[in-house]
């Protein structure tokens, strides 16, 4: 009879595993903070590949704390798999296409890539969002509403990035200005773009985390 009861009791937990969230969520905010330090730090000083070797291996900090949360919702096992797919084939391109030169082969095969990566990464941010969404949803539908949410705003955000981007090129070309300056421009909206996405996720994670503590 003993047992039953704590069966019921954990069936109707409204947060399972949550010592495993109030864990290493916090972790994974700390990793998360780092990111875009990172990425802001970029933005003001340029430092070419050491900060993308640096951003993979915060990159690889947050797939172990995403992979410690896999009992809380298996949706987090996916995201791990999806983001660890397009980590390599990031490396893959920066170390074995990017130094093979710059022939017409070589280019199409670095864009085909960066753009399977681009979609793997894609994938993991959606079910990492909606694991977090899940997790939540008992304590704060509202909250748990708005991680998936942000992933249609990052949609969004990148398409109207690329777009804006692509008018930006075609104008700096038409009226002759600098290529360095539009790449430097080009940079800096989609580093913009992506740090306040960035502080909205660091938001809705601290925001988890409180709940979590209550």
């Amino acid at each position: 009879m003993v047992e039953n009861n704590e069966l019921e009791i954990l069936q109707h937990e409204p947060v399972p595993n949550k010592a495993v969230l109030q864990k290493w969520l916090p972790i994974l905010l700390y990793v998360q903070c780092t990111s875009m330090a990172i990425s802001v730090l970029s933005l003001i000083i340029p430092l070419g590949n050491v900060t993308t070797w640096i951003g993979y291996i915060v990159t690889i900090a947050a797939f172990f704390v995403l992979f410690q949360l896999v009992p809380a919702c298996k949706r987090y096992r996916k995201s791990v798999v999806f983001q660890c797919i397009g980590l390599i084939l990031l490396i893959l391109n920066s170390v074995i296409i990017v130094n093979s030169g710059t022939t017409t082969a070589s280019n199409l095969i670095g864009t085909a890539v960066t753009f399977a990566a681009s979609v793997c990464t894609l994938i993991a941010s959606y079910q990492e969002y909606y694991s977090h969404g899940e997790v939540i949803r008992e304590l704060d539908g509202k909250l748990a509403k708005r991680w998936r949410s942000l992933f249609v705003w990052q949609i969004v955000v990148g398409v109207v990035v690329g777009l804006g981007s692509s008018i930006i090129a075609v104008i700096s070309v038409m009226i002759g200005f600098a290529e360095v300056a539009t790449v430097g421009i080009l940079v800096l909206i989609t580093g913009l773009a992506g740090v306040a996405l960035r502080i909205v996720y660091l938001l809705y994670l601290g925001k988890m985390i409180k709940l979590l503590k209550d």
